[in-house]
């Protein structure tokens, strides 16, 4: 099936989903989340980047999920955005209009702000993170540098290489 073709969907997250979702137990994938929000300019400008990664990705054990933080009743908006964009991957509202809570059942050091990129091991240890609109190519070498070396030997050693 084209990607393109994929259903979009946009689930309620709680605050103990999220803090599961986080601990990235017994995956055996990476865990990219994204937290944005529609009324983010930096959020909105970075997301096709992001749907792109999904797709380049698609065959690697890498989880891309996105967090939204609109208000709950703000679904359909934050829906239509996503369908806009082709977002097949898992894509997440939290469910309450108090992202404190977020934050904390999150936890990776975020401090609120949106966006914010983390990349999750899986141990549920924070392999990367960044504040604010994410350099594409910092994202994909942490992706790289993380992800299972089986399909392409030698590439941890080539990542993790000063240029």
């Amino acid at each position: 099936m084209h990607f393109d073709e994929r259903p979009v969907t946009l689930d309620l997250i709680s605050a103990d989903q999220l803090t599961k979702l986080r601990q990235n137990a017994g995956t055996d994938k990476l865990l990219l989340v994204n937290v944005w929000a529609t009324w983010c300019g930096p959020c909105v400008k970075e997301f096709p980047d992001l749907e792109t990664m999904v797709r380049m990705y698609a065959n690697r054990p890498l989880t891309i999920v996105t967090l939204s933080i609109n208000n709950p009743d703000e679904k359909p908006l934050v829906s239509a955005f996503l369908q806009k964009q082709h977002a097949f991957n898992k894509n997440y509202l939290f469910n309450s209009d108090d992202a404190a809570d977020a934050v904390k059942a999150l936890g990776t050091g975020w401090k609120g702000g949106a966006p914010y990129t983390v990349l999750i091991g899986t141990k549920g240890e924070v392999l990367y993170k960044t504040q604010g609109e994410m350099n594409v190519l910092e994202v994909r070498r942490a992706i790289l540098k993380n992800v299972a070396d089986d399909l392409y030997l030698g590439q941890h050693a080539y990542w993790n290489s000063t240029f």
